[in-house]
C-alpha cells in the first residue's frame, strides 16, 4: 500500500478500493470482511492471515532500512516509504 504515498506528487489514494473505501488510513473491520467476502475466504483466518504479514512487511522495512545505512546507499525515500507503513500498519491490520 505505501507505493505512491512516499511521493507527495503522486496521489495517496488506493488504485483499488477495499470495500468502497479508497483512502488507505480509513480501512477497518468492514473493508477486510467485506474483501474477505469477495475473496470467498473465511474472514478469521484471513484477519490472522493479514495481520501477520503487516508485522513482517513492518519488521522487514525497518531491516531494509538499516542495510541500506549500513552498506551506504540509504536515501531519504527509503524512510518515507517506513514512515508510510507504519503510517499505514494499523488500519491494514484493523
Amino acid at each position: 500500500m505505501p507505493r505512491t504515498a512516499a511521493y507527495p506528487d503522486l496521489t495517496r489514494e488506493l488504485c483499488l478500493s477495499i470495500g468502497d473505501e479508497l483512502h488507505p488510513t480509513r480501512l477497518g473491520p468492514p473493508e477486510w470482511a467485506d474483501l474477505a467476502a469477495d475473496l470467498r475466504l473465511q474472514p478469521t483466518r484471513f484477519d490472522r492471515a493479514r495481520n501477520g504479514l503487516v508485522a513482517r512487511v513492518v519488521e522487514a522495512a525497518k531491516e531494509l532500512r538499516e542495510g541500506a545505512r549500513e552498506r551506504g546507499w540509504h536515501d531519504r525515500v527509503v524512510d518515507d516509504v517506513l514512515a508510510v507503513i507504519e503510517e499505514r500498519a494499523p488500519s491494514a491490520a484493523a
